[in-house]
């Protein structure tokens, strides 16, 4: 399965997800050590900055995209506390697969900005990302997922050979 067997098109990441809210945010310095993953605006271990002990907390199934910094996308199988400026991106047809097909897309979009002209809420939701299209012209998250379960085994077979 290749990228180029599919049309593309752009979106705006508002069309692609139903939900685009700044997360409720916490202090890391502040907290004390737990079992809850707590997300930050670090490009490194999926946006983890360690582990706290916190009452609120943000439902697993959801992309984090920290809104100032590395202006990464990441996403989360597992509930998790954040730091503040963390955008979260919920829809429907987001799952594992989906996701990450969908953060490198929403990475090269916010690639023009920096830490002095960061992204901001108001326009984030129009930023636009190329994504595959079905006949009917609506993202074909079934190839996203796919792709990305291809990719998977490609690598599963390269470390089995070894």
């Amino acid at each position: 399965m290749k990228l180029t067997d599919r049309e593309w098109r752009a979106f705006r990441i508002g069309e692609v997800f139903s939900s685009i809210k700044i997360s409720k945010s916490a202090d890391f310095g502040k907290l004390k050590n737990g079992d809850t993953a707590f997300v930050g605006r670090t490009g490194s271990n999926n946006g983890i900055q360690g582990f706290v002990d916190m009452d609120f907390i943000q439902d697993a199934g959801c992309i984090s995209v920290g809104m100032v910094g590395t202006m990464r996308a990441f996403w989360h199988g597992h509930s998790f506390a954040t730091s503040q400026n963390i955008c979260i991106l919920r829809d429907e047809h987001l799952n594992e697969m989906t996701a990450l097909f969908l953060c490198p897309m929403i990475d090269r979009a916010l690639s023009k900005y920096t830490y002095n002209h960061p992204v901001k809420l108001g326009t984030f939701p129009n930023e636009i990302i190329m994504l595959p299209v079905t006949d009917a012209g609506d993202p074909d998250y079934e190839f996203m997922e796919q792709y990305i379960k291809d990719l998977m085994l490609q690598k599963y077979f390269q470390y089995m050979i070894f």
